[in-house]
């Protein structure tokens, strides 16, 4: 299988079975560069908190792929459960705390008062938090081509920018 040329690349080859920790775990293992990629990055992150962020980005990808639905709200419950709730190990690192509190205060609300009270809202929360700096820009991106360049199967392209 040749390497993805980018996270999203990677990320839209992978499918969930299920909204759930345990189905984004299988999606990763099931995925050669998702699977190596997530140990590059354990062995950077002792906190864990770079593997959380790919974790997010796997659950949430397929809030890209279109309208609210019954899936979305899974979706939106199950990464609040994971990583924006007290319980959460590690939460999601976002640089807005504010956004961070949104979906937090969205997930108490959910939990209280069913899974059909998550609002368009509440998915275009998630949707900014997988865009947030320190998952993307600062967070997964930069990671993910020293990844490929360390593989040794990288274009010039990411070789320069793993320079930088």
């Amino acid at each position: 299988m040749a390497p993805p040329h980018s996270l999203n690349e990677m990320l839209g080859q992978m499918r969930l079975s299920a909204a759930s920790g345990e189905a984004v775990d299988a999606a990763i293992e099931g995925n050669p560069w998702a699977r190596k990629f997530r140990d590059f990055l354990a062995r950077r992150d002792k906190n864990g908190g770079r593997v959380a962020a790919l974790r997010f980005l796997v659950l949430t990808h397929s809030l890209d792929e279109g309208k609210k639905n019954k899936t979305f709200a899974d979706v939106f419950v199950e990464a609040g459960r994971l990583f924006f709730s007290e319980e959460s190990d590690p939460p999601v690192n976002l640089s807005n705390s504010v956004l961070f509190d949104s979906i937090s205060e969205a997930l108490a609300r959910v939990e209280r008062a069913g899974v059909d009270t998550v609002k368009a809202q509440d998915l275009d929360n998630l949707r900014k938090a997988r865009r947030d700096i320190n998952i993307r820009q600062n967070g997964l991106d930069p990671h993910f081509v020293r990844f490929i360049a360390q593989e040794g199967h990288s274009s010039p392209m990411a070789c320069l920018l793993s320079i930088l």
